[in-house]
């Protein structure tokens, strides 16, 4: 079985016709990941805030928070009592999806970023789900609900609590 990459690290300020007027975004997720057909469903929320601001909190199977700025990505799990932290140096940020994707059908717009192709679906004006292949050749579906478009977000939410006890990976 391939090493799954379930991760997708959205991150950046959103740039397309749709998302214009949009300074923040905050949805829960299901992401699927199928690896040789074996499906991984993990579920969680996702915060965005311009310009570089992202947090995934996976919340299933297991507990895990990915903060993601301009300068770091940062990888904190509870079960394992440990944090990874690395630089984030090109981390597919959603700018890369939105600025380059050409509309194909109505809510239907594909991105081509370095060979590789993502789907990003509209519903009611909003992006509701985002399809591709990841390193693995595994497939990767994120459907969004419940998205809230220009919230107000504590800033402190962007902020990781790193108990001390916990190892820290640096990458």
């Amino acid at each position: 079985m391939k090493k799954i990459y379930g991760i997708f690290l959205l991150g950046s300020s959103f740039s397309f016709a749709f998302f214009e007027t949009v300074n923040s975004f905050e949805a829960n997720f299901v992401q699927r990941v199928d690896s040789d057909g074996t499906e991984i469903i993990y579920k969680g929320r996702l915060i965005v805030e311009k310009p570089s601001k992202a947090l995934w909190q996976y919340r299933e199977p297991v507990k895990k928070d990915i903060f993601i700025n301009d300068q770091q990505v940062l990888v904190i799990e509870p079960e394992l009592q440990q944090v990874t932290i690395r630089k984030n140096q090109r981390g597919l940020q959603i700018t890369d999806l939105l600025s380059k994707s050409k509309k194909v059908e109505e809510n239907r717009y594909v991105a081509d970023i370095e060979g590789k192709k993502y789907l990003l679906l509209l519903k009611d004006g909003k992006l509701n789900r985002i399809i591709y292949e990841d390193e693995m050749e595994n497939g990767v579906e994120i459907t969004l609900s419940n998205v809230i478009e220009n919230s107000k977000i504590d800033k402190n939410i962007f902020i990781p609590q790193i108990p001390a006890s916990f190892d820290k990976i640096y990458q």
